[in-house]
């Protein structure tokens, strides 16, 4: 039997953007909004979605290599249909196929240093749209205000269409994470109006779970000072850094050289499908297949 081959990762690969997807407190909430439900195979936390007498015919995980070496294994022997995993790991074993961009990567921002350093290191566009929307009076903060965060997945869901140009979570999960602890909800104002905000989750690396900003609402103001006092506050909570989200220039070019104006670290990212061995994962994949399941390509 063929074991992993797992690619020796440079220093800055050890980070894990998708970190907080292995607290267990995190994905019981996830799994009780979207009717998933948490497994965890060898100490490796997954969502999965079981069918009575069948178990889990499909399930997600990130950054599994946070669980250590054997994770691969693990999830290789589990009793599954298949596995979607995103991860900062390169892979190459028979059942472990990647099907993301080449070019995927993780952008993490460097925390370090205070407001000063993390302003310095930023593309002179940032500083120059930092500096306009100030003069111009748009402010923002963290804020715990229940009223505040439905003003903002009100704006989420205008800006995105309902929900089309990317997902965003239902209203009553982000309260619930509030509520838990798990999250920091930030607000951006303009003229006494929330025209922009994000929510963020973890605490070393903290990672940008959804946030939006509504240029047309504050005269085409840009949203950069909004991520800048979002980046201060949480390296004054303690994160070293944090993870704006995996990018592919290939696939959305102009979300990629958005996020490059914050000066991020980039670290190759992968999505893999794994479908692991056994005899039961086997016929979970003909229960799919036979019920019209489209496998991630």
């Amino acid at each position: 039997m063929n074991e992993p081959v797992l690619a020796c990762p440079a220093p800055q690969a050890r980070l894990a953007p998708w970190m907080v997807y292995q607290d267990p407190r995190f994905l019981d909430l996830l799994a009780a909004h979207y009717d998933w439900r948490r497994e965890v195979w060898s100490g490796v936390n997954a969502l999965g979605r079981p069918l009575p007498g069948l178990g889990a015919l499909r399930a997600k995980v990130w950054n599994p290599e946070v669980c250590g070496d054997d994770w691969c294994k693990a999830l290789l022997e589990a009793p599954v249909g298949y596995f979607d995993v995103m991860s900062n790991f390169a892979v190459q074993v028979p059942g472990v196929r990647c099907i993301s961009s080449p070019d995927l990567m993780s952008m993490l921002v460097d925390l370090s240093g205070g407001a000063d350093a993390i302003f310095e290191r930023m593309e002179s566009r940032a500083r120059k749209g930092i500096r306009h929307a100030l003069r111009e009076g748009l402010t923002s903060a963290c804020s715990a205000s229940a009223d505040d965060l439905t003003a903002l997945h009100a704006l989420l869901l205008r800006v995105t269409d309902g929900g089309r140009k990317y997902e965003v979570p239902p209203l009553p999960l982000l309260q619930a994470l509030q509520a838990a602890g798990l999250s920091r909800t930030y607000v951006a104002r303009w003229g006494g109006q929330v025209v922009g905000g994000g929510v963020c989750l973890g605490t070393t690396i903290s990672h940008g779970f959804v946030s939006g900003f509504d240029a047309a609402a504050c005269k085409g103001l840009p949203g950069t000072l909004l991520y800048y006092d979002l980046l201060v506050a949480e390296g004054a909570l303690g994160a070293t850094h944090f993870d704006l989200g995996a990018q592919s220039v290939q696939d959305h070019p102009g979300l990629a050289l958005a996020k490059r104006a914050y000066s991020p670290i980039q670290i190759p990212a992968y999505r893999y499908l794994i479908e692991p061995r056994s005899a039961r994962a086997r016929l979970q994949r003909q229960v799919l297949r036979a019920a019209g399941h489209a496998m991630p390509r």
